[in-house]
């Protein structure tokens, strides 16, 4: 028993010192070092967590860390998020049993120029999907029958945002895109855990076998 109780201070003693002495970023990579995601533990219990992929920066956020029961809790503060790329639709009346719905994708960041972006519809959910694409001048254009029902559209540009929105089907439709650059996403009002093996100065060991290894710079 006294022994168990020894073993039992030392440990806590090691997650405390975890919990109000850790500080610094500590990294993991994954893919070759292709992807990898930071955490910056700051003082005060504070963090900052940052994702990379090939294309740069993915997401990124901030909050207040924890250690609970051996786990590693970033819980991260509520943020207003906003998109700034823009959609402008004018319903088209007509009679006919069919509709037309006329795209118009536009870069934002280079002038308005035309974009040949990826227009992917679904009516029960994204994963399973049509695909259309843009021309050269930005604009396609997609048939359907007339009915009362709601179709999901996302439009997708590599290093573009990635637009989400509804359209009925129950009129013909002229929908100009102006498509802004891919920021880093936002995380907000969310919670991580991580599931801890052993704390170190300079590594934080996951049971899974991953480890966040102290960043050098």
């Amino acid at each position: 028993m006294k022994k168990f109780i020894i073993l039992l201070q030392i440990l806590t003693a090691s997650f405390t010192y975890s919990q109000s002495d850790l500080k610094g970023n500590f990294c993991s990579s994954l893919n070759g070092g292709f992807n990898s995601t930071c955490i910056e533990f700051q003082e005060n219990t504070k963090f900052k967590f940052y994702t990379y992929g090939c294309l740069g920066m993915d997401s990124t956020g901030s909050g207040d860390f924890s250690f609970k029961s051996n786990k590693l809790i970033l819980k991260f503060d509520k943020v207003a998020t906003s998109q700034k790329s823009q959609i402008k639709i004018e319903n088209v009346h007509n009679k006919k049993d069919s509709i037309k719905i006329h795209f118009k994708i536009l870069d934002g960041t280079l002038n308005m120029r035309p974009l040949p972006a990826n227009i992917l519809l679904g009516s029960d959910s994204f994963e399973s999907t049509k695909n259309s694409q843009a021309n050269e001048d930005g604009e396609a254009l997609i048939l359907k029958a007339r009915s009362n029902t709601n179709e999901k559209y996302k439009i997708l540009f590599v290093g573009y945002e990635i637009l989400e929105f509804e359209l009925s089907n129950s009129s013909s439709k002229n929908i100009e895109i102006v498509l802004e650059s891919q920021g880093p996403r936002i995380i907000s009002n969310k919670v991580y855990e991580y599931d801890i093996e052993k704390v170190k100065e300079n590594v934080i060991i996951l049971k899974d076998g991953n480890r966040f290894k102290r960043s050098k710079s």
